[in-house]
């Protein structure tokens, strides 16, 4: 990513300046991104694949074009961003599911440029529910991102040792996804990609999902339903396909399905 297009990039998460080059300059990132850039699988449910994951394909779409993307499209570019910003950033892959792949999700490992002998940080702009700021690859030490609390358990699995993220609310305890420290080059994620976009299966395959952290909180939108919390107050409303879809891709995530 060259500096115009991080500037576009910037732009894009609506952040007029360059964050400090520090894990408090990637929170104020990652807390942009997921302000302004939804999760969303409309590509894939419209037949367009295979995803262009290419820099420029990322660029195109995400910056250019407003749209969305799932956690390869969003974390890729976030990547190249942080790149571009002089951070030491490597791709780590995660699995969702018991029964899943250990490229189900991609998120980023990211050191501190003022402790690089420290904990590295994750960062994250592309799972569904999102972790809101960076949180300290520290196992055992229970962590606050501003909304809830999370905690990264070490186990043993097979001779090989692997991390499970673990969220923290109201006393109850919830998985959100494991992985092995073992960074990870965008073609590994290749063979998931294409699941996803092709098998039967697949989550992406079932029907429309939007999601957004929005100023005043969580919004989603899926086939039948919007969903918006605010102030851990949660309202629902049954929307009719598709004559309502589009009408409100455009006034609640201010994009389009094309």
């Amino acid at each position: 990513m060259d500096r115009q297009q991080l500037i576009a990039y910037l732009d894009r998460i609506s952040l007029s300046e360059e964050p400090v080059r520090d894990i408090a300059g990637i929170g104020m990132m990652q807390r942009a991104h997921l302000e302004t850039v939804p999760f969303e699988n409309l590509d894939i449910l419209a037949g367009k694949v295979p995803l262009d994951l290419s820099e420029a394909g990322l660029f195109d779409k995400i910056v250019r074009r407003r749209r969305g993307g799932i956690c390869y499209e969003l974390n890729f570019l976030y990547a190249a961003a942080l790149h571009a910003l002089g951070f030491d950033v490597e791709l780590r892959g995660g699995r969702i599911y018991d029964d899943g792949d250990e490229f189900d999700h991609v998120f980023l490992m990211v050191t501190d440029p003022d402790d690089p002998a420290s904990d590295p940080w994750i960062t994250d702009v592309g799972f569904a529910y999102n972790i809101a700021a960076p949180i300290r690859f520290a196992p055992g030490v229970i962590q606050d991102d501003g909304r809830c609390q999370y905690r990264i358990d070490e186990a043993e699995a097979d001779g090989e040792t692997w991390y499970h993220v673990m969220r923290l609310v109201d006393d109850a305890e919830s998985f959100m996804f494991s992985f092995r420290d073992v960074a990870r080059e965008p073609a590994e994620f290749d063979s998931r990609r294409h699941f996803f976009e092709t098998d039967p299966s697949s989550r992406f395959l079932k029907g429309p999902l939007v999601c957004i952290d929005g100023e005043e909180g969580r919004i989603t939108l899926s086939m039948h339903r919007l969903k918006e919390t605010k102030d851990d107050v949660v309202t629902e409303r049954d929307i009719d396909y598709p004559d309502e879809f589009d009408g409100l891709l455009a006034s609640v995530f201010n994009m389009s399905a094309s």
